[in-house]
């Protein structure tokens, strides 16, 4: 299955959950960019994820940037402990300090379930802003 193939079965799951209106989808030479903002708490999470012909399909969450270079060593030891709890979402700091989370679904492309990925987005989301964003931040803002 090629990424188009994947591309019409994500939009149609989209639509499915009327999510698919919050998306701005940008269609490149070899991969397809869906991003939309969401608001988390008293900000915004950028929620991108690309499809392509590899057999990764990445969703990245961009919850901000670490301001203080001070608590960069705190920050990890935050994402490392969340890390550590649970399966599905990894906590990064990127190389320019933005503070980042990923969920990693991993499927051969002619497997590839377009409702479950959508699910995992939603999901992803409802975990990140009501258990882990509070912490997070509370270190950024202290």
């Amino acid at each position: 299955m090629s990424y188009q193939m994947k591309k019409d079965k994500l939009i149609k799951a989209l639509k499915d959950v009327d999510l698919y209106r919050i998306f701005n989808v940008s269609e490149e030479k070899d991969f397809i960019l869906f991003q939309t903002e969401q608001n988390i708490k008293n900000d915004r999470c950028l929620i991108s994820t690309a499809l392509d012909d590899r057999i990764y399909n990445s969703i990245h969450y961009f919850l901000g940037h670490l301001g203080n270079p001070g608590k960069k060593q705190q920050m990890l030891d935050l994402m490392n402990d969340i890390n550590k709890e649970g399966l599905m979402i990894k906590y990064y700091l990127d190389e320019g300090d933005a503070i980042m989370a990923r969920i990693t679904y991993m499927v051969p492309n002619e497997e590839f379930d377009a409702n479950f990925f959508v699910n995992l987005i939603t999901a992803g989301y409802n975990i990140i802003a009501n258990n882990h964003y509070p912490q997070i931040m509370r270190l950024v803002w202290s």
